[in-house]
Order: C-alpha cells, then structure tokens, then sequence
C-alpha cells in the first residue's frame, strides 16, 4: 500500500450573475479544517466591478456568530497579521443531523492591496475567525490554500491590477 500526501486539484468557474450580468471568477472547495468542521475560503473575482474578496462558508458542529468587524484574521510566518471585515449580510443556517448537527455561516470578505501582497510575499501559517462569543482557529490546510490562492492571482492578473 502506497501513502503520501497529494495536492488537490485547484478548481476556478467562470460565471455570469444572470441578475447583473457581471462576469465572475472564482474558486470552489478551497477549505481548510479544525477539528469539528470546515472553513471554505473562495477567492473570487467580479470582472465589471472589479470587486475582489473571498467567500467564505464555516461547517463546524458548534454556532461562531461571525462578528461584521475584523473577524477573519490571517497570520503570516513573519508575525504581520491582516484583519479583514466581512461585507454586506453573514447568513446562518443548521443543517440538522443524527448528532451532531452541523452550523452553517457564510458571507463575503472584501480582499486588500496588503492582503495580496502578504499572500504574494509571506508563508501563510494559520487563520483566525472572531465570533462573538468565541473564536476559532485554523492551521490545517493553509499551505494548499495559500498555493491556490497564488495560482488563481497568477492566472487572473487583472485581480492585482490597481490593488498594490
């Protein structure tokens, strides 16, 4: 019996809002994990309105109550820490289950100049996301996920146009 560690394949769509009409890109299962669930941090790329951020979608068994002011933080290998505010409305919902049941919160996190260049720049070692009540952390997964990042940026270079 073979073993080993294999890098999952990176998957990018590309879509059109059929309410806009704004043409989007973006990834799909780019997650990291803790111990009870599973965080989905998407970037994603709207090419009308030139709006980069990430969608995220927390799995886990217990509620986080994300908090709207700098819930997401992602800590690099050189100390900086990048705080970022999730926009517009955090949804919530459980998916009923033979216990446990699983909580459901999911939004998006607009992205910053400093935020790519830190990605570009730094090793990613770990994320961070408040809630109001608790935080929780995550370091499982982050090194597949900041290489998907890169790829996509590398891929998409309108995505950093104007941003650094």
């Amino acid at each position: 019996m073979k073993t080993g560690c294999k890098a999952t394949q990176h998957k990018v769509i590309l879509t059109v809002d059929p309410d806009t009409q704004n043409h989007l890109i973006s990834e799909v299962d780019n997650n990291i994990y803790g111990p009870n669930g599973t965080v989905d941090l998407n970037l994603f790329y709207d090419k009308n309105t030139r709006e980069l951020g990430l969608k995220f979608h927390y799995h886990d068994q217990d509620w986080l109550f994300i908090e709207q002011q700098e819930s997401f933080m992602f800590l690099f290998d050189d100390g900086y820490i990048v705080s970022l505010s999730p926009s517009g409305e955090i949804h919530t919902n459980i998916i009923e289950g033979d216990p446990p049941d699983i909580i459901e919160e999911w939004g998006q996190v607009p992205w910053t100049g400093l935020m790519i260049e830190k990605v570009l720049q730094e090793k990613l070692i770990g994320v961070r996301i408040n809630g109001n009540i608790r935080y929780k952390e995550y370091d499982q997964g982050i090194a597949e996920l900041q290489r998907k990042w890169k790829k996509m940026l590398s891929e998409y270079p309108e995505m950093i146009e104007h941003r650094l």
